[in-house]
């Protein structure tokens, strides 16, 4: 079936390109093609006269390839690589001859049971002190503490034991899973059980809280380690006992290792091996890089080639540009001449660019099968070789040493005693097994329980109020599952409503304080294996200390691996060698050379056409110069190449589908597993895109109606409504890389289904569908037309000119008399407003208007360092406060009194952002007026303007309007810039300064006294300046949070030398910005931050800790308030509970710092929290208090700059 809809397809394909006439949708692409090719040419002259442009560049993204992979495959030394390439295959068909006919030879199998042996032996020689470690232990000790361990511990002869834990688990998989054998019939009794079970559960906990600190100091944890060497022995002997004639034979085999490779001396020899290594590196990359280029091509991001289809369009521009559909709609009739000639670079050039097409084009032909042939083998065996000849002495030394030291250690060390049938290895090992399975088991389950009850406890540290116990928790909610179980009287015809009933109550549970389901099924686990250890008793075996030591001795492998490792033999380098050898026979010989020369050829072809393309293109760019100056007064051409590139790109794609619409509307029903494989790529459109699928191609069939009749209008206004259409085609989703991968997995598969499957999507591989990721770029194609059409009709003289009609009137005589009136009238004025530059308010009002008009960034800066106090009231920005309620009569009241117009919301939203999302164009009108920066990024990485929704869906019409009005802003501002209104002076009357204890008592008295209105001896929020005593560095010295709060909280932090300036002269109070300490030192490190927390919260930057979610791990914190007001004003969230990781998206992290999980975890080092440090996700970020207060000094930020980071808590709005 897939087989025919394949040739359907092609079929379909091949009558619509070849048996008929060009589309309407092909030709209007082709149009604007004209006008993206030449756009593109325009933006490379340009960039040739400003000396912009990189060749290497340019070239390589005409080849539709990224640079370094690129320079990875050319950068090879042709001379030298076919030099060796000839000599290694002359010298392996003399030594493939030679090898066949020796009988010595080594064959697979040999060279494989060495590598073996050799890896089994370098882990043997170095357990020689395991085996010491073992013999010394004490087992009999270990045996006797555990039987007075499961003695005399309360905990084993508590209520933990008499817990049903057997029903308890039937109970929660009966809830948990309504449809198992549990449904109606037995869940009546299990609740029974659950709720007379109550009191043993109870009793149980109260041994929970100090039970953690008994188990950890048995006596017994060293014995753990132990167990673990016990059993990393009874391997290692028992496969020693397995390998022992394998072994034995190692010498043998490296003895005929040793003799090919003295055959085989002459393939390693190399007259420069150092050079000749490195350029056998080179060729090997060279073809791995191509070889993967054609696995999975990547496409390099155009930069300055996106309006060309491919380096043979430079051949095109002279014919584009005396086109008829250029010279009407572009040119309007006039002569393209001289724009002929400013882009002559194109015609000098293209021959020469074609040429290095065509070169590449054979090259890549040559390569496209390399994959599957033995050249893809080829390269990594040279590479081998090369470097082999670089220490091909050694490597003889090495193997020759090896073979010596085990023959000397295998004759000293007989193992011929084990031959008997009484002793034999496999029976000590067996007696060994089952003299240490007890103890081996019982320290298992001791250590799972030690586990787990760290697991309760450290859990209910996490999730549990203040002031609880485990136990109070336990038996309330205990309590609340037994009162509804006893008041439905639960039975086997409501058993399923009731089940209902209890897992609401358990997910209420868990949504506000713990997962209880867990927590329970933990506690069942303990005392499941605290009851096995219960019921059980350690045998008294007092010969258990003496078959480890027999096994050992006897078998004498404690000498051999003693032996081994007095003189090491370096197996791992033997190993080197070993894998050479192997490598190097599957060389595929004289084919696979003759294969890899004609490689080198069409490579040196490459290599020469890029040399003389890049010499011209120099050359030329070298010479030219501002003459053709009509190519720079388009200003930033390589925008709007990028964006016509792109839109005629999408109508190409558009037609591409088109033409596949046999194929396209034919989707196979494939099966179950083609679509498992579907699935996993990624590709989720793909599993069912029959819908989809003929939408898009209905809409591309009207589309290419549409274009006949914009065709045949003939005008470039009406011809641009294409790409609006356009636009409304989503398509399928699906890159065209993933695609080509799927393909490739499928045709590798074995299956038959998936090799059919594959047919299909080889034809469709290429194919890019997803139309809706151009969306923006197609809409906006209309204005980018535009705005180029302005510059064609400059250069092209089609700019109408206005003609201005002046009248002049010769009757003089009363003019005169208008100016002297007009004169006294300026005079008096000018007499006024000096007048009002004497009072207070002239003064202010005259210094705003300088600083507006004349004012340097430094004077803004100066005036911002207050907006912290001057911006806020009632702790809330007035800007941002007056847009999320709405009200323009206090937006505009902020921003005329010149509050910091940028500052970012708790959420990560500057003012703008929020009034673009919301709809308010005249908040967006007032704030762009006034200065409002349009680039800004939030914390989705999107600008204001991306927050207009791409689609209208399901928005109130209104909205919708206001969306567009708020569009049309955004374009009537693009290019333009807005002042920002100056911030209102901060005068010393509104100063409240709050002095350390520490400064000199006698200087503070007296500042206080002068300066009354201003200072205050107690801390409130309004403080506006902190005085510090400092050290001889200037900086603050503080261990105190108290203190540090008031630098994270953007207080100005000024020097104690300030007061002493001020009782000199008292307008150094307005001088404060002298004083300013920039460097705190805290625990003996100083951190240059001050200033960078000031600034910070003063303009409202993004909060430093918005997406951290953070709790506290301690069971007493001091500064635990503190520390939650921290958290909270920095943007993050101090949980109640534990942050558990599934309420959490994975991969995400905090926007100021990519580099670090999102859940920070704050404790005090005596709470076991190494699960979450090692979490494989790493989504927990650990902290002391003191590195947590570390952290925040260093105000390290590392953005996630990711186009759409991912939201940290799950479901997040």
């Amino acid at each position: 079936m897939i087989t025919y809809y394949f040739g359907i397809g092609i079929l379909g394909a091949f009558l619509v390109t070849a048996g008929s006439a060009p589309s309407n949708l092909q030709l209007i692409s082709e149009d604007f093609r004209i006008l993206s090719r030449v756009t593109n040419a325009i933006s490379l002259q340009a960039g040739a006269i400003r000396k912009n442009i990189k060749v290497r560049d340019l070239l390589v993204e005409l080849i539709r390839m990224p640079r370094d992979q690129f320079n990875n495959i050319i950068d090879v030394d042709i001379k030298v690589a076919r030099t060796e390439l000839n000599r290694m295959g002359e010298e392996f068909e003399k030594l493939s001859l030679l090898l066949q006919n020796d009988t010595n030879s080594l064959v697979g199998d040999n060279m494989t049971d060495l590598k073996n042996n050799l890896k089994f032996l370098s882990l043997f020689s170095q357990q020689t002190s395991t085996f010491l470690d073992a013999i010394k232990y004490p087992i009999k000790n270990l045996m006797n503490n555990l039987t007075t361990i499961i003695a005399n511990n309360s905990m084993f002869r508590s209520s933990c034991s008499q817990v049903d834990t057997d029903n308890f688990k039937s109970f929660w998989d009966s809830i948990n899973n309504e449809l198992s054998e549990y449904a109606t019939n037995d869940f009546p009794g299990f609740a029974d059980t659950f709720v007379a079970n109550k009191p043993n559960f109870s009793d149980c906990l109260n041994y929970f809280p100090q039970l953690q600190a008994e188990l950890d100091a048995l006596p017994i944890w060293g014995g753990l380690e132990m167990i673990r060497k016990w059993e990393d022995i009874i391997r290692l002997v028992a496969k020693f006992d397995a390998l022992s004639d394998s072994l034995r034979a190692t010498n043998a085999t490296l003895f005929r290792v040793l003799s090919s490779l003295k055959a085989t001396k002459s393939l390693w020899k190399s007259v420069h091996p150092n050079y000749h290594a490195q350029v056998m590196t080179q060729l090997n990359r060279s073809l791995f890089e191509i070889i993967k280029h054609h696995i999975a091509p990547t496409k390099p991001v155009l930069k300055y080639s996106a309006g060309f289809r491919s380096s043979r369009d430079f051949s095109k521009i002279s014919k584009d540009l005396s086109s008829p559909w250029f010279r009407r709609n572009i040119a309007k009739e006039s002569k393209t001449k001289d724009l002929n000639h400013a882009l002559k670079i194109f015609h000098d050039i293209s021959e020469a660019v074609t040429s290095l097409d065509t070169s590449w084009h054979n090259f890549t032909a040559l390569t496209l099968d390399f994959e599957s042939s033995e050249v893809a083998k080829a390269g990594p065996i040279l590479d081998v070789i090369s470097k082999m000849s670089l220490n091909f002495a050694n490597y003889e030394s090495i193997i020759q040493n090896a073979s010596n030291k085990l023959s000397e250690c295998f004759s000293n060390f007989s193992v011929t005693s084990l031959e008997t049938p009484n002793s034999s290895l496999q029976e000590m090992i067996q007696d060994f097994q089952q003299a240490i399975s007890p103890a081996t088991n019982y320290m298992k389950y001791l250590a799972q329980i030690r586990k787990q009850v760290s697991y309760i406890n450290i859990n209910s540290i996490l999730t549990i109020r203040p002031n609880r116990t485990i136990k109070s928790f336990f038996d309330e909610y205990y309590k609340k599952l037994s009162n509804e179980i006893e008041k439905q009287k639960v039975n086997k015809t409501n058993s399923l409503r009731v089940k209902t009933r209890l897992k609401i109550i358990i997910d209420q549970i868990d949504k506000r304080e713990v997962d209880f389901h867990n927590f329970m099924t933990h506690l069942s686990q303990n005392l499941k294996n605290i009851k096995v250890i219960t019921n059980k008793s350690l045998p008294n075996d007092t010969k258990i200390d003496k078959l480890l030591v027999e096994m050992l001795d006897t078998s004498q492998l404690r000498g051999i691996s003693k032996c081994l490792s007095q003189e090491f033999m370096q197996p791992l380098r033997v190993l080197e060698v070993i894998e050479a050898m192997i490598t190097v026979r599957q060389f595929a010989g004289n084919k696979t050379v003759l294969k890899m020369n004609q490689y080198l050829d069409e490579l040196a072809k490459v290599k020469n056409q890029l040399w003389k393309v890049e010499k011209q293109i120099k050359l030329i760019t070298s010479q030219s110069n501002s003459s053709h100056n009509l190519v720079l007064k388009l200003k930033t051409p390589e925008l709007f190449t990028a964006s016509l590139g792109t839109c005629a790109h999408v109508l190409e794609d558009l037609e591409e589908a088109r033409q596949n619409h046999q194929l396209l509307s034919n989707y196979p029903d494939f099966p179950v597993q083609v679509l498992k494989t579907i699935s996993g790529m990624g590709l989720r459109e793909w599993l069912d895109p029959e819908q989809k699928l003929q939408v898009m191609l209905q809409k591309i069939d009207a589309l290419d109606a549409k274009s006949k009749m914009l065709r045949k209008n003939g005008n470039l206004s009406e011809m641009v409504k294409v790409f609006d259409d356009a636009s409304k085609i989503n398509g399928i989703r699906g890159d065209p890389k993933d695609l080509y991968r799927l393909f490739r997995l499928l045709k590798k598969s074995s299956k038959l289904e998936k090799q059919e499957a594959a047919k299909y999507f080889e034809s469709i591989k290429n194919l890019d569908l997803d139309f809706a990721r151009h969306e923006a770029i197609l809409k906006g194609a209309e204005i980018t037309i535009s705005s180029l059409m302005t510059y064609f009709d400059e250069i092209f003289g089609n700019k109408k000119l206005d003609i201005v009609t002046i009248a002049v009137d010769n009757q003089l005589s009363w003019i005169y008399i208008i100016i002297i009136c007009i004169g006294v009238m300026i005079l008096i004025g000018l007499i006024c407003i000096v007048a009002y530059g004497f009072t207070q308010n002239g003064r202010s009002k005259y210094t705003n208007l300088y600083l507006y008009y004349v004012g340097k960034p430094v004077h803004y800066e100066n005036r911002w360092r207050y907006s912290l106090f001057l911006d806020n009231q009632d702790g809330k920005n007035t800007l941002l406060d007056a847009v999320r309620e709405i009200n323009k009569t206090n937006a505009v009241n902020a921003v005329k009194a010149g509050s910091y117009i940028n500052a970012f919301n708790k959420f990560g939203n500057t003012a703008l952002h929020t009034a673009t999302k919301s709809a308010l164009p005249e908040i967006v009108k007032l704030l762009i007026k006034n200065g409002a920066d349009r680039e800004l990024l939030n914390t989705m990485n999107r600008t204001p303007e991306q927050m207009i929704p791409l689609v209208y869906k399901d928005i109130p019409k209104d909205k919708v309007e206001n969306f567009d009005k708020i569009r049309a802003l955004y374009k009537k501002a693009n290019g333009k810039k807005h002042k920002m209104n100056v911030p209102q002076k901060f005068p010393t009357t509104s100063f409240h300064i709050w002095i350390d204890e520490r400064t000199d008592i006698n200087i503070t008295n007296q500042f206080m006294e002068k300066f009354q209105a201003i200072t205050s001896d107690e801390a409130n929020s309004n403080t506006t300046h902190v005085i510090v005593k400092t050290d001889e560095n200037g900086a603050l010295e503080t261990d105190s949070l108290d203190l540090l709060l008031w630098v994270f909280n953007g207080a100005i932090i000024v020097k104690e030398q300030w007061m002493v300036d001020c009782l000199e002269n008292e307008t150094v109070i307005e001088q404060d910005s002298k004083y300013l300490v920039e460097k705190v030192k805290y625990k003996g490190s100083y951190y240059n931050t001050v200033l960078q927390w000031s600034e910070a919260m003063a303009k409202g930057a993004i909060p430093y800790l918005y997406g951290v979610y953070s709790a506290v791990v301690m069971v007493e914190c001091k500064n635990l308030l503190k520390l939650n007001s921290l958290v909270a004003i920095h943007g993050g969230v101090m949980m109640e509970v534990f942050p558990r990781k599934e309420l959490f998206n994975v991969g995400s992290h905090p926007y100021n710092h990519a580099n670090l999980g999102p859940l920070f975890l704050i404790h005090d080092g005596k709470i076991n929290l190494s699960v979450y440090k090692s979490d494989p996700d790493k989504m927990y970020t650990l902290f002391t208090e003191e590195e947590f207060i570390k952290f925040m000094l260093k105000r390290d930020i590392v953005k996630d700059i990711s186009e759409t980071p991912i939201s940290v808590l799950k479901d997040e709005k």
